[in-house]
């Protein structure tokens, strides 16, 4: 029996398109207004701006509005959660507070994480695990010392999830890297040029690049590969974030789900809401 209710927590916008892509297989569509999601399900969408944290604090105001996104299929509910870093376990204890004063229950819960700067899909694992075993006063029972990539039937469904495959180091950039490859090689292969050529040729400052991070460190490798994508974004849906080319063009679409990697990825959401 599909699972009526489950929340879904990635660490960011890109994350949640992507994960949202593979959802519309399913028939799942994204419920845009406030008018169309239950008002049992409203209190997820913080009534203040600036939002509040767990401490009382306010939000900046140069962060989004910490606000779900909304999916529904003909039986099924599902709320990406939007996290990121160690607020992904506060945004999640935060959710499943607000279930129990909202009334209702949670069926499944997915974690998807990036390993990215973790050594392996396990240290992802345990860093998010031991933010979240901070939390207090939660209306379940639930312990993600599990494998990554694997579901156990609690209740409520449990599953975590590294990207990008629970095995490989890396993070989102490498999935969508690889269906670019098979969706848009001519232009991946021209963006790799355009990266490397302005890297090493725009006499860009060490302040330019201190985003960068250490040369030759997993920062650097990291944010080389989301240049490499941006890049291919940029050509795509110029003056936008990624997210919206994830959402609107053919990254995910055809040859691309068939790639192991994205396969994996499907074959969690399946279990999950299965």
């Amino acid at each position: 029996m599909p699972a009526n209710i489950t929340f879904l927590l990635v660490e960011g916008p890109h994350d949640a398109e992507f994960m949202a892509r593979l959802l519309n297989l399913h028939g799942f569509e994204q419920r845009k207004t406030v008018s169309a999601i239950p008002e049992l399900y409203r209190k997820l969408i913080p009534k203040d701006y600036p939002a509040k944290n767990e401490k009382g604090k306010e939000v900046p105001l140069t962060d989004p509005h910490p606000v779900p996104r909304f999916y529904q299929n003909v039986e099924s509910w599902i709320f990406i959660l939007i996290g990121g870093g160690s607020k992904s376990a506060q945004t999640l204890a935060k959710a499943l507070r607000t279930s129990r004063i909202a009334g209702f229950t949670v069926d499944a819960i997915g974690v998807i994480l990036d390993q990215d700067l973790e050594a392996t899909p396990e240290e992802a694992r345990d860093k998010f695990i031991a933010e979240f075993t901070k939390e207090q006063d939660l209306p379940i029972t639930a312990d993600f010392n599990i494998k990554p990539g694997i579901l156990v039937q609690c209740p409520p469904r449990l599953g975590l999830f590294v990207l990008p495959d629970n095995n490989h180091t890396g993070a989102l950039e490498d999935l969508l890297l690889e269906c670019g490859e098979v969706q848009y090689k001519a232009l991946k292969d021209k963006a790799l040029s355009f990266r490397d050529d302005a890297l090493g040729n725009a006499d860009l400052t060490a302040d330019d690049l201190a985003f960068y991070g250490k040369p030759g460190g997993l920062k650097e490798i990291s944010k080389q590969k989301k240049a490499w994508v941006s890049a291919m974004g940029a050509v795509l849906m110029p003056s936008v974030a990624i997210q919206n080319s994830i959402r609107e063009n053919r990254w995910l679409e055809d040859q691309a789900l068939a790639l192991p990697k994205v396969q994996a990825v499907q074959k969690f959401i399946d279990d999950l809401i299965a």
